[in-house]
């Protein structure tokens, strides 16, 4: 399938396709919207750098804090010497007493510490789910920084909020405030959103799946020092000066989104944030066709973008994976090995992206990277030692690609004034992930552990393989469209004339 010259002109029934098997776009019916092309390229991922330099510290922070506060609550104290000689043995889930009194209370600590955090998620990502799909059509109309702003707002105040309660020893259900307060700024998603549809405003269609593969890979790169800074910043110094650096931090990368972000979207006077013609636009994206035909390709790609960002988000039962048998690691290993994955996943990622673009058309790309995470699935369920084990990050490059390529993909396909509400639809789906994601998965490791400790990557794969599935159905009549055009163009039919 070649690239369609741009002086071809394709039938109402029939559609082109080009390097990224996209359609070719009607003109644009929205005649005030032109984008504003920015002299700089290199825009948002500073943003999404500085997110993760300070998300992914404030994300383990809150969890020490929390597991340190009912470590506290319930002992009134009394536990703090115990639970240092539980954590310097450094114990794996393997060779733990399970009638220790110190075990017993470490457990009533996990247990109340993870509900109060699954609280603390919900109360952020409930509310996103109404905010995702208003702020991303709005961006429309009224700017991409409108997308990108209020998500690190929500952040900035939740970050205020484990200071004060850290600060003044205030109850934990405090943060609550803090954390239904992010979630009507949009949450993380959102702010994702706002980046990709800037980024799908100055990058051509050729070059978007390349440009969004750096855009994902910026939040890893602290991944690759966060884990281990983090916990030996806790040990030494508390609490209260990583909260206040993590703060610092949000209100730098507020201050560069408001000051050196120059916006591509011209604001329209008449736009109004609360209205459902917002979240009706999202909507019918997927649910309504243009006249180009393009309903069933997106319907098709955001299904099979939802199987796979829902393993995505399934993995964090890989960490229990980990400390059971047959590997049996201790959390200074999982540590590493978490921080060397990320730093394989990174490089790799942009490199492979890469490589497999001078072969490959995004479908293709999509498609090798679906059946990677088949392969990639399969493989970790039957990982019998740490050596099998060490070789799965060198799989996950590929199967990472998958998200960013559909993402590209679906932008190609819808027009310029669209790209916000395309977005906020995406991030409405993978705030459903986050919410279905964790919950399926863990239900599946906690039911089938004492039968096979992998099989919950087995189901991970089934979901991957049905993507999979559905690419292909995209890829074939994709192909289909692509030489019924090229039939009416040789015959030089063109809008219903007849060339000589």
């Amino acid at each position: 399938m070649g690239s369609v010259s741009q002086d071809r002109t394709m039938p109402e029934s029939t559609e082109a396709t080009g390097d990224n098997m996209a359609a070719e776009e009607v003109p644009d019916k929205s005649a005030s919207f032109q984008i504003r092309k920015p002299n700089r390229t290199v825009i948002v991922e500073p943003i999404v750098l500085l997110i993760g330099l300070c998300g992914i510290p404030m994300g383990m922070l809150s969890q020490f804090y929390i597991v340190a506060y009912y470590t506290q609550l319930l002992s009134n104290g009394t536990m703090t010497n115990s639970s240092h000689h539980s954590s310097n043995r450094s114990e794996s889930l393997c060779d733990v007493n399970k009638t220790d009194p110190v075990y017993l209370f470490g457990e009533e600590v996990q247990r109340r510490a993870s509900n109060f955090s699954m609280i603390l998620g919900l109360c952020s990502l409930i509310p996103a789910l109404f905010v995702t799909t208003f702020i991303g059509a709005y961006s429309d109309q009224a700017g991409r920084r409108y997308a990108i702003i209020p998500p690190i707002v929500g952040s900035t105040v939740r970050a205020i909020s484990y200071v004060i309660v850290v600060a003044l020893q205030l109850p934990a259900e405090y943060l609550v405030i803090g954390a239904v307060i992010e979630g009507f700024g949009g949450y993380y998603q959102t702010m994702l959103m706002g980046c990709f549809a800037y980024i799908s405003d100055i990058v051509s269609a050729d070059g978007r799946a390349l440009r969004i593969t750096i855009l994902e890979t910026c939040v890893f790169v602290p991944a690759v020092f966060a884990p281990l800074a983090t916990g030996y910043w806790v040990k030494h110094s508390g609490f209260l000066p990583p909260f206040i650096t993590v703060l610092a931090l949000y209100v730098v990368v507020l201050v560069y989104t408001i000051f050196f972000v120059p916006e591509t979207v011209p604001r329209n006077p008449q736009a109004k944030f609360f209205s459902t013609k917002h979240m009706t636009k999202s909507v019918l994206l997927f649910t309504k066709d243009d006249g180009t035909r393009r309903r069933w390709k997106l319907s098709v790609l955001i299904a099979a973008f939802f199987l796979c960002s829902v393993v995505k988000v399934g993995d964090s039962v890989d960490q229990l994976f980990e400390m059971n048998r047959p590997l049996c690691w201790t959390s200074e290993v999982i540590g590493n090995f978490l921080s060397a994955e990320v730093a394989v996943i990174s490089a790799g990622a942009v490199l492979s992206m890469r490589l497999l673009k001078c072969c490959m058309r995004d479908g293709g790309i999509a498609l090798t990277s679906g059946l990677m995470g088949v392969v990639h699935n399969v493989y970790t369920a039957f990982v019998q030692n740490s050596i099998m084990m060490y070789i799965t990050p060198l799989m996950s490059i590929f199967d990472f690609l998958f998200i960013p390529t559909a993402r590209a993909l679906m932008s190609s396909l819808v027009h310029d004034h669209e790209q916000g509400a395309l977005y906020g639809g995406i991030a409405f789906v993978e705030v459903i992930c986050s919410l279905v994601g964790n919950v399926v998965f863990n239900s599946v490791y906690s039911a089938t552990l004492y039968i096979m400790t992998g099989f919950v990557y087995l189901v991970m794969a089934a979901f991957y393989a049905v993507g999979c599935l559905l690419l292909v159905v995209f890829i074939v009549k994709m192909g289909r469209e692509y030489k019924t055009y090229m039939k009416f163009d040789d015959v030089g039919v063109v809008d219903g004339d007849v060339r000589e």
